[in-house]
C-alpha cells in the first residue's frame, strides 16, 4: 500500500476509493500487483532492491521526499512526530521498512537485508591507562533473527608496543543476534569492542571483521585510536545551611549524613596524584 500511495497519488484518501482499487489492481505493472508474493519471489531481487523497485520513477521528486507523518514537517503535523515529542524518522519511499513488505504467516521469508550502521570506530582521546568502548551497530530488516559474529580480530595494523583492541566477555561477547520484532524502525545490535590508552599522543589503527550467517557477508571495519594524558579533575560538593538536609528521612540517616559519603568516592575514580575531591 506504501507503494501504491506514490503510484495512484499522494492522496491516502485515493486508496479507499473503489476505482482507485480496482486500477490499482489491474493496471500498474505486474510485479507491483502481485503484491508481497510477487516481491518475494524467487529470482526477482529487484523486487526488494530500493535503487530498483520503482523503475523509471526511481528519481521522481515524490519518491526520495521525506514520509509524512514520520517527518513531522507536513501540513498536518502529527504526534508523536511532532512537538512535544519529537520523535521524527526520517524516511523516504525507498527506505526499507517501506520497499519490503511485513512479515506475514503465509508469505515466504525474503532475504534479509543487514546495514552497517558505524562505517568505522574512532577511540578519541582516550586518557593514558584508561579502557574505553565503542560499538560496532548493524540493523537488520528480516522476517527472521540476524545472527553476527566476530570472525577476525580486532586486530593491531599501526600503533606502539602494548597497543591493544579487545573485545568484552558474556553478556557482551563477540556475537550478537538481532530479534525480528515488528517496528517503525529496523532493529539493531551492538558488538562492543575496547581500547586502553597508552602513552600521551600515541595513535593506533586496527581491523575487525564481522559476519553475518544469514546474508553470508563480512563486514570490515576499520578502528583509529588515539591517547591523551590524563585530566585532571577537581570535584568539589557544597553543602547548605538551611537545616533541611539534618532533617530526619523516616528510618535513614539525615540527608546530610547520607550526602558526606560521597566526599569518598572510590579511589579508582581518582586514581592520578593531581585529581582530588573536596
Amino acid at each position: 500500500m506504501h507503494i501504491a500511495r506514490r503510484i495512484v497519488g499522494s492522496d491516502w484518501v485515493t486508496l479507499i476509493r473503489p476505482f482507485a482499487i480496482h486500477w490499482f489492481s489491474c493496471c500498474i505493472p505486474t510485479w507491483i500487483a502481485c503484491g508481497p508474493r510477487g516481491q518475494t519471489q524467487v529470482g526477482h531481487p529487484e523486487r526488494l532492491d530500493p535503487n530498483q523497485i520503482y523503475g523509471a520513477l526511481g528519481s521522481d521528486p515524490e519518491i526520495n521526499e521525506p514520509l509524512q507523518p514520520w517527518a513531522g514537517t507536513g501540513p498536518w503535523p502529527t504526534r508523536p512526530w511532532y512537538t512535544p515529542e519529537n520523535e521524527q524518522i526520517s524516511k523516504t519511499s525507498k527506505h526499507p521498512s517501506v520497499v519490503e513488505p511485513p512479515c506475514y504467516d503465509t508469505l515466504p521469508t525474503f532475504p534479509a537485508t543487514v546495514t552497517l550502521e558505524t562505517p568505522s570506530l574512532h577511540f578519541n582521546d582516550v586518557p593514558t591507562g584508561e579502557t574505553a568502548a565503542r560499538a560496532i551497530v548493524f540493523s537488520a530488516v528480516s522476517c527472521h533473527d540476524v545472527h553476527l559474529s566476530i570472525t577476525a580480530g580486532p586486530a593491531v595494523l599501526t600503533g606502539p608496543v602494548g597497543t591493544h583492541f579487545g573485545t568484552f566477555p558474556a553478556p557482551l561477547g563477540t556475537a550478537v543476534t538481532i530479534p525480528h520484532i515488528p517496528s517503525s524502525t529496523p532493529p539493531v545490535g551492538r558488538l562492543w569492542i575496547s581500547y586502553k590508552g597508552t602513552a600521551p599522543l600515541d595513535g593506533a589503527t586496527g581491523t575487525v571483521t564481522v559476519h553475518c550467517d544469514e546474508t553470508n557477508q563480512d563486514f570490515v571495519v576499520p578502528i583509529a585510536a588515539n591517547t591523551i594524558a590524563r585530566p585532571t579533575v577537581a570535584v568539589m560538593l557544597v553543602l547548605d545551611q538551611s537545616g533541611s538536609m539534618d532533617q530526619a528521612r523516616w528510618n535513614r540517616p539525615p540527608r546530610r549524613s547520607a550526602s558526606m559519603c560521597f566526599i569518598k568516592p572510590p579511589h579508582s575514580l581518582f586514581n592520578s596524584p593531581r585529581t582530588a575531591a573536596g
